[in-house]
Parts: structure tokens; C-alpha cells; sequence
């Protein structure tokens, strides 16, 4: 380098030197200066917020986050200013940061839930804030109430649960609380939140098993499969996701065996888990396990209503009748207690809130007792029965800990079932199913055709429910609809119809014109209108209808249900009939729906079950609102229930009340539909009535008293009538009677409400009753119906019991998305109790059509063989179903007549063996809802000419086997004789 070189460098090297020194001076002095500034920044903030300046306050705290980055509380500040600005993913950036060691973390924690979840709908994000702030704050209110509510909307009941305990304990009682407290844990809650959390952030799957439940609901099944695997796959130890995913896939064994196979072991010790693992048990017949299963869930959750019950069953199979009492009462006691809190929480039932409080401290839901009666001592300080039970209450309280249960109260603490086994899910465990029968005739479902023949043929009816359709009222009276019965009124040989008919409300305002009718079959294949002629004019608002020969004389007699007093009309055999209920002492003054005719103390003359409803001094005046203010169908829960009656018959044309000698007065009846069978083989009749919203009743006939009176005895619960799977009380109408999958066991099929699945108990021993819904394929299908009448029947002859079923709402939902008018249903049988439903396209007409479908009776006005149906609606015509369906097999046509029995001969049970199958079917009465079918019995045989054997069995225990017997022919077979006649 040139010595000019260095000459010109010396100087700028010092003169940059200077400048860096100088800058690093500045950069000091600067430093120094903001040190100074920073906390009358964080000032400046904290004053703009307090007068509501949130822009200043942002501007200030931001300035100060510039002078040192990650301040905590520049940073609070900055976060809470955004947020009241409407910036929330700006003010949740602030936020986050702030450490929970800070002295403002809980109001960092708080404002970030409340971001998440009411501004950007992130379900999973504020679930993390609100337990964050919790382990901050174990007693933060908001923490708490979030929690519970985030918890309740993802479906996670159990875990909502603890929360909505201790906000009892922190005495923010609502009735909403104790109401999601005390409702069924599967309670879809929030739905039009639900909704916007799912638009607003389509992939979050915090909310997946509410999401879920809500699509399985809606019909769509596969979507929920698929939220719920994805949400299993993100989180596997969500277990309100892993129990909603093993009950769909519960009915295929690879799938289920699959889904417990990977599911974490904590998870495998949930309650929930438990309970679907006994489920599954049961369905591959290994109630050893399922008790074991059973008794699980219950040492988790004392109060799960299926386990009690299911558990129940299964110790009155073991002979263990103390232990089964006790734990089938606690379930129906918890069923009860379900349906109280449904009224107690409006406020406007406050003997419900007394009797759910009871109720409550009965079951040892201590914190619920404690709640009800808070919430009546604050709203009505003078109530006497609060105060008591507060006084009471408060011993316990401070020693309680945040369980539902308390201890001493759970069952299975006196249990021990740890020796049974568990179940395997191995494939060689699976049940297999029962070998195929002979196919008999064409199964597919293109055989089967019906045609409404009613206007042509002169049954023009139409029921009149009290006011004109674009009037209604809503009602109770007005949703039932009327009966329909099928006698041979004159005994030509051909079927008549009988329809009750309402009337303007009251009924004493009521004409000629709005009568029951009488339609007579004449041989030209016409109804004639006979009602006046046979002197059965009427201006009571009636219901149901029962068909039976009261006197033994051969014509068959009428009972029609009425609101008010019932009609006894005793059929004179010239045509006409007189009434004759004051005499005979059968008249009532309920609201009667069903009733049904038979000998239930063999001694030859038929005697009389009436089901009689709701009662209240405002019964047919209530009118109930919705949430909105709307006029609505009351709910029968809002009502007490009308006690069903039992008359005996003197034989001379008068009856004797035997309800309370009998055993039949059971509170709480509720009752629509009603069938009396020989269910067990004994001989003796039995009694099944379908409830609306409690429990189903089952009389188990023990015999006669020495007075000759029947002992009937209540046994639902212990049978599994009841209730349905999930010890569940349904809100059931229609009732089917027979054997669904050829086992030789009569089995019944009850309609239910919308959102509630129709149920087949399937009688899996003698008496004793399981429900087989899902597995016969019939749950799906019914979810989104409302069923009322429903028939076994077989209207293609091969063999196979088939279903029919009418639907229709009760009231007017449509504008809430659900149906009023529904279609009519068919569902065939496979021969091995698993149904299908072909299409309405296949079916006819009338199955495409939808209607306000009621009461369903079967019959064959023709005479040509093929079962046809009757349907009432409401409203609208009713209908005449020809079966027209094409093939079909043969049959036998069976006419029954008792001599040493009652001439009907109900309870007769008739066994045909052809081509190694056995057809078994029985002759019943009181065919369900409002309806009594024709008696006669149509065995379908198929393909075969003629059978292998005939037994008939009387109900006096007389056999009669034969092997000569016409087919595709009318017979008649008579108690005492060898030979069967063939009719004309």
C-alpha cells in the first residue's frame, strides 16, 4: 500500500469511529430516556381504560410493548382494548402470552374463553382457557359455568355434571341447570348454539359427539361416523366420542370388536363404555358378562336408569328377587324422576318441583333435593316443605362431596360381581345366527301391493276430531283420532267395519251427523252404511272400539271407548243392537282409548279390560305454550293419569269392577293401546298395555282367587315390558302381537313417539321379554315417525310375520323442520326376525301418500285369502287396503270356536308344521291401539299344498292334532271336535 494511501485513510477511519461512539451515546441516552417513559406509558393505558378510550389504550400499551416487548400487563392491556374493540384475533395474540404466574393471569385466562367462545366460536380453544383458569381459580364462577356448558354441548354429560354440582355448592342454582342435571345424559343440549359453532368453525372437534348425536338424530348416519372417528383419531381419550362411536357401530361384530380392541384403557373404565359393553353382551347372549357389565357402570354411576334396570333383569332370572326389586325400583324410581324435572324446571308445576325434590333425596341426589328446594324457598319463601327441607339439607351439605350420588345410596356397593367374567370379543363368540328356514314363497318385496278401496267400495268416513282442520286447538282430545273393529255384525260370513267417530267439543253439542258408523259388507263386494237401521246413532266423543260375544250367543257385540261414559251395545242377531251399559255397570266416566274382550277367569264368559288415559278437573280445556309463546299439544306428563278398570262378568249381563281385587290398580297408567294373549303357554290370559310416557304395564294372570276372581299380577319391569333398552319409559300407542322370528314365542312390536325408535320385545324365554329393536333392523326406520296402529300380518303367505305400521304427529311442527302428515310403513320379514322396508313405489299408492295415520285393523273383506288392511286418520277418510300382491303362497284360513272356553276363544294357540318349519300364531284381542281385528287366523304356507301337522291348543287345555286340512279354504274347527269343517 502507497503512502498516499494511508494518508487518506487515517481520517475517515477516526471520523466513523467518532459517529459509531456517538451513536452508541445516543442509543444509551435514548435507552435511558424510555426507562424513564415506560411506566407513565402503562399510565396513560390504564386511564384510557377506565374512561373507556380503548383506542388510546391500545395506542399506549402498544407503545409501551415497543419499549419492552412482552410486558405482561402492557400486554393485558393492549389484549382487553382489542377485544372491546372488536379486534378478538389481535386481542387473543396479547393475551396468549400472558404467563398464569402473573398476577392478571385470571383475567387474561377469562377474557380469552370469552373470545373463543362467543366471538370466534373455537370451542377447543376456550375449553383450554376456562380449565386453565380454573386451576387458577378453583371457585371462578365463570370458569364453572363455562365448563359446564361447553362440556354439555359436546354431549359429555358425565363431565358437565361435576361442574353443575358445585355451582349448586357456590348457590348459582337455575331451573336449566337442575334440569340438565336431572334429564337424560344423552339430552342434545343447545342445538341452535351447536349449529354456529359448526359453521363458524367446521374443523373443530371438540363438539363432535353433540354433532354427532345430533346427525344420527336427523337421519344421517354416516356423517356422524365420520365425525366421530376423526374426532377419536385427534383426541382418543374423548370419551363421550368413543361411547357415541361404539353404539353405531354396536351391530357389527368386526366393527365393534375393532373399536373397544383400540380403545385406551382408561377409557375401557368409563361409564358409558360399560354399559355399551353390557349391550353387546346381552346381544350375543352372554348375560353373564353383561351383568358383570352392568354392575360396572353402576359402581361409576349409581344412577344410569339402563344399568339399574338391565342388571335388575338379570338378578330376577338368578332368583335373586331382593336385590333385583331393589335395583329395577331404583330404576324406574330414576325413570320417574327424569319426568318430573321436564315439569319441575318451567316453574308453572310446582307439585312436581315438591315431588322431584322428594324424589330426589329418595334416590341420594342430595345436591338436586338441595337445589329444588332452594330454588321454591327463594321464589316462594312462605312454602313450609322447602324450608323443612332445607333445615334438613344443610347437615349434609358441607360434608358432601361433588358427586351426584351419594355413596350409601349406590346398589352396587352391596354387589359382588368382580367373578364373573368379561366379555370376549373374539370372533368365535359371536352369536351365529339361526340356520335359514325354507323359503316358502317369493320374499322380494315386488310381491307385495295394496290398493285404497274405501270410496269405492261405500266406506266413506271421515273423523271429526272436535274442530275443523284449519281451526284446531291443540287440544288433548283433539290428536287421538278414532278406532276402527271388524265383525261379522250379522253373521253372513262376510267382515263389517265399525268406526267411532268425535264430535264437536263438548260433546253434548255434538249431531247425528258426527255418529260412530256401522258399514255392513254385502255379497255384491260393497259397505253399506247401516248405522241408523242397527240403532247405533251416537253423539258421544268416541275412541276405541272392542269386538266380542259378551253372551256367548254367537253375534258378536261392541264396547266403544268414549270420553266420558263408554257404550256396552249388545248385538240382538236381528240386525241391530241395544245398549245395555247402565245395567251392566261398565259405563265409566274416564277418558277411555282401548279396551279389550276375553275370559281372563275361564269360567266361559268374556269379561272387560278398559285403558283409560289422563284425568284433570282442565283436561279438555289446557292449552299449553312453547318456548316461543306458541300454542301447543300439552304433553300427557302435564296431566295425572286416569286409573285403567278390569269388570268381570256375571254372566247374566252384568259385571263386577274387580280392578282393585283383580291387582290391575296400578297408578300412573297412561294408557292407549292394550292386547290380551297367552304369552307363556300356561293357559291363562295375560295383559299388556302400551303407556304414553310411563312405563308399560304387564299382567301376569296367576290364576283365580277361591272367589274366582283372576290374580293378576304387574310384573313389567320384571319381564322387560316396561321400559326400552336404555330403561327408557316411550311414549306408546300401537301394539302388535306375534312371532317375529319363528322361535314358537309370541313377541310384541309398540309403536312410539318422533325421535323415539318403535320397540319389538322379543320373548327370549317363557315370560321373559328383551329388546330386540336394533337388532330386527327396526330402530333406524322408525326414529323420525310417529307411530299410532300397527298389525303383525303376513300379506304374501310365506310364512313370515310382516309389519305394518300407521304414522302421524300430533301436532303441527312444521315449522320447526318436523313432519306432521307421515307416511304408512311396511316392513318384511326375512323369516329370522330381521325386517326390511321395500318402497312406496313397490307398496302402492297410499304408502307414498302422508297422512295423520291412527288406528290399524286387519281383515280380509273380500274373502279371497289376503290379509287387507283398515286405517283410520284424523281428519281425512279413512282407508281401505286391498292386498293386492302377487305372488303369494297358500295358506289356512282358521275360524275358531270355543265351547268348553268362551265361544270366541281367545288364547287359542294354533301350531302348523310344514315343510320343517313350525308356524305358530294365537288368537288375541284387544288388538292394540283403538282397533280389533277380524278373528281369524291366516297361516301363510308358501309353495306347499298341504302340511305335515295342525295343532290347535284351547285355552280349557284341550289339544286338537290333525293332518287333514284344506288349504286356500275357510274352516271352521269347534273345541271338542276331531274333524275341521270348510265353510262356504
Amino acid at each position: 500500500m502507497s503512502p498516499t494511501s494511508r494518508r487518506v485513510r487515517g481520517p475517515r477511519f477516526w471520523i466513523v469511529s467518532g459517529v459509531v461512539l456517538c451513536g452508541l451515546a445516543g442509543t444509551l441516552l435514548v435507552y435511558r430516556a424510555s426507562q424513564q417513559n415506560f411506566p407513565q406509558l402503562l399510565i396513560q393505558a390504564e386511564q384510557a381504560w377506565q374512561r373507556d378510550d380503548y383506542s388510546q389504550t391500545l395506542s399506549w400499551a402498544e407503545r409501551a410493548l415497543v419499549l419492552q416487548p412482552g410486558d405482561q400487563r402492557a400486554s393485558l392491556f393492549a389484549g382487553l382494548a382489542c377485544q372491546q374493540l372488536g379486534q378478538p384475533e389481535r386481542a387473543l395474540r396479547y393475551l396468549e402470552d400472558i404467563d398464569d404466574q402473573a398476577p392478571f393471569a385470571v383475567k387474561a385466562r377469562q377474557t380469552c374463553g370469552e373470545i373463543c367462545l362467543h366471538h370466534l366460536h373455537r370451542p377447543t380453544a376456550a375449553y383450554a382457557h376456562y380449565q386453565r383458569l380454573l386451576k387458577l381459580d378453583p371457585q371462578n364462577l365463570q370458569a364453572t359455568q363455562q365448563l359446564a356448558y361447553l362440556l354439555g354441548l359436546a354431549g359429555r354429560g358425565p363431565e358437565a355434571e361435576a361442574h353443575r354440582l358445585i355451582l349448586i355448592r357456590l348457590q348459582q342454582i337455575e331451573p336449566v341447570l337442575l334440569y340438565l342435571l336431572g334429564a337424560h345424559r344423552s339430552l342434545l343440549e343447545n342445538v341452535e348454539d351447536l349449529d354456529q359453532f359448526r359453521q363458524r368453525a367446521p374443523d373443530d372437534l371438540f363438539l363432535a359427539p353433540g354433532l354427532a348425536r345430533q346427525a344420527v338424530e336427523q337421519g344421517r348416519t354416516a356423517e356422524a361416523l365420520l365425525l366421530l372417528r376423526a374426532r377419536v383419531q385427534e383426541s382418543p381419550q374423548d370419551v363421550a366420542a368413543q361411547v357415541e362411536l361404539g353404539r353405531l357401530v354396536r351391530a357389527d361384530q368386526s366393527q365393534f370388536s375393532r373399536w373397544y380392541q383400540d380403545l385406551p384403557d382408561t377409557v375401557r373404565q368409563s361409564d358409558g363404555v360399560w354399559s355399551l359393553l353390557g349391550m353387546w353382551a346381552m346381544d350375543h347372549g352372554d348375560s353373564h358378562a353383561a351383568a358383570r357389565c352392568f354392575w360396572e357402570e353402576l359402581r361409576i354411576d349409581p344412577s344410569s336408569v339402563q344399568a339399574n334396570y338391565q342388571l335388575g333383569r338379570w338378578l330376577s332370572t338368578q332368583g335373586n328377587t331382593e336385590q333385583a326389586d331393589l335395583l329395577l325400583k331404583r330404576a324406574e324410581l330414576l325413570e320417574h324422576y327424569e319426568s318430573l324435572v321436564t315439569l319441575a324446571w318451567t316453574g308453572s308445576h310446582p307439585s312436581a318441583v315438591e315431588e322431584a325434590a322428594h324424589t330426589a333425596e329418595k334416590l341420594g341426589l342430595i345436591w338436586e333435593a338441595y337445589g329444588w328446594s332452594y330454588l321454591m324457598s327463594q321464589h316462594f319463601p312462605d312454602t313450609a316443605w322447602a324450608d323443612e327441607a332445607l333445615v334438613r339439607l344443610n347437615q349434609k351439605i358441607p360434608a358432601l362431596s361433588p358427586l351426584r350420588t351419594t355413596p350409601e345410596s349406590n346398589p352396587a356397593a352391596q354387589l359382588d360381581l368382580s367373578r364373573y367374567p368379561l366379555p370376549s370379543l373374539s370372533d368365535e363368540l359371536e352369536t351365529a345366527p339361526r340356520s335359514a328356514q325354507p323359503v316358502l314363497a317369493g320374499t322380494s318385496a315386488s310381491n307385495i301391493h295394496f290398493a285404497d278401496q274405501a270410496l269405492e267400495l261405500g266406506m266413506d268416513f271421515r273423523f271429526f276430531n272436535g274442530s275443523p282442520r284449519d281451526q284446531q286447538t291443540r287440544r288433548m282430545q283433539e290428536f287421538n283420532g278414532g278406532g276402527v273393529a271388524v265383525l261379522d255384525y250379522d253373521c253372513d260370513g262376510w267382515p263389517d267395519l265399525f268406526l267411532t267417530q268425535g264430535a264437536a267439543w263438548p260433546a253434548s253439542s255434538g249431531t247425528e251427523a258426527n255418529s260412530d258408523r256401522l258399514f255392513r259388507k254385502a255379497q255384491t263386494d260393497r259397505f253399506h252404511d247401516v248405522t241408523e237401521s242397527a240403532r247405533l246413532v251416537d253423539q258421544q266423543f268416541s275412541a276405541g272400539v272392542a269386538v266380542g260375544d259378551l253372551d256367548n250367543d254367537g253375534f258378536p257385540d261392541l264396547y266403544v271407548a268414549n270420553i266420558g261414559p263408554n257404550r256396552m251395545l249388545l248385538n240382538n242377531g236381528d240386525g241391530t243392537f241395544r245398549e245395555i251399559t247402565i245395567p251392566s255397570g261398565t259405563a265409566g266416566d274416564d277418558w277411555s282409548t282401548s279396551a279389550a274382550i276375553a275370559d281372563l277367569n275361564g269360567d266361559q264368559f268374556p269379561d272387560l279390560y278398559v285403558v283409560n288415559y289422563l284425568s284433570g278437573d282442565d283436561l279438555f280445556e289446557r292449552l299449553c305454550r312453547d318456548e316461543h309463546d306458541l300454542v301447543r299439544s300439552c304433553s300427557p306428563r302435564d296431566f295425572a293419569a286416569a286409573q285403567d278398570r278390569l269388570y268381570l262378568s256375571q254372566g247374566d249381563g252384568r259385571f263386577s269392577d274387580a280392578t282393585e281385587t283383580a291387582g290391575v290398580r296400578v297408578p300412573d297408567g297412561k294408557g292407549l293401546g292394550v292386547t290380551v294373549a297367552d304369552f307363556s303357554g300356561s293357559g291363562l290370559l295375560d295383559i299388556f298395555v302400551a303407556n304414553d310416557a310411563v312405563p308399560n304395564f304387564y299382567f301376569v294372570n296367576q290364576g283365580n282367587s277361591h272367589t274366582g276372581t283372576p290374580r293378576m299380577s304387574e310384573e313389567a319391569l320384571l319381564r322387560g315390558l316396561a321400559l326400552n333398552e336404555a330403561g327408557r319409559a316411550e311414549a306408546c300407542m300401537g301394539i302388535a302381537v306375534g312371532d317375529a322370528n319363528g322361535d314358537s314365542r309370541f313377541d310384541l312390536f309398540v309403536t312410539n313417539f318422533y325421535n323415539e325408535t318403535n320397540t319389538l320385545y322379543q320373548q327370549t324365554a317363557v315370560g321373559d321379554f328383551q329388546d330386540a329393536t336394533r337388532a330386527a333392523h327396526l330402530a333406524a326406520p322408525s326414529l323420525k315417525m310417529l307411530g299410532f296402529g300397527t298389525q303383525f300380518f303376513d300379506p304374501d303367505r310365506d310364512g313370515d310375520l310382516d309389519l305394518l305400521v300407521a304414522n302421524g304427529h300430533i301436532d303441527n311442527l312444521s315449522d320447526t323442520g318436523v313432519p306432521y302428515e307421515m307416511p304408512a310403513q311396511v316392513f318384511q320379514n326375512d323369516g329370522l326376525g330381521h325386517f326390511t322396508e321395500p318402497t312406496d313405489s313397490t307398496l302402492g299408492a297410499y304408502f307414498g301418500i302422508r297422512q295423520l295415520g291412527r288406528a290399524v285393523a286387519i281383515l280380509d273383506w273380500n274373502r279371497d285369502g289376503l290379509e287387507d288392511v283398515a286405517i283410520t286418520h284424523l281428519d281425512t277418510p279413512a282407508t281401505l287396503l286391498t292386498n293386492q300382491s302377487h305372488p303369494v303362497g297358500n295358506a289356512l284360513r282358521l275360524n275358531l270356536r270355543g265351547t268348553a272356553s268362551s265361544r270366541d276363544a281367545i288364547g287359542t294357540r294354533v301350531t302348523v308344521e310344514v315343510n320343517g318349519r313350525t308356524l305358530t300364531r294365537q288368537l288375541t284381542a284387544g288388538d292394540g291401539f283403538q282397533a280389533s281385528n277380524q278373528r281369524q287366523l291366516v297361516v301363510g304356507i308358501g309353495t306347499a299344498t298341504q302340511i305335515d301337522r295342525l295343532t290347535v291348543r284351547w285355552p280349557q287345555g284341550s289339544t286338537l292334532i290333525t293332518t287333514s286340512v284344506p288349504i286356500n279354504t275357510e274352516c271352521l274347527l269347534i273345541e271338542g271336535r276331531d274333524t275341521v269343517l270348510a265353510q262356504p
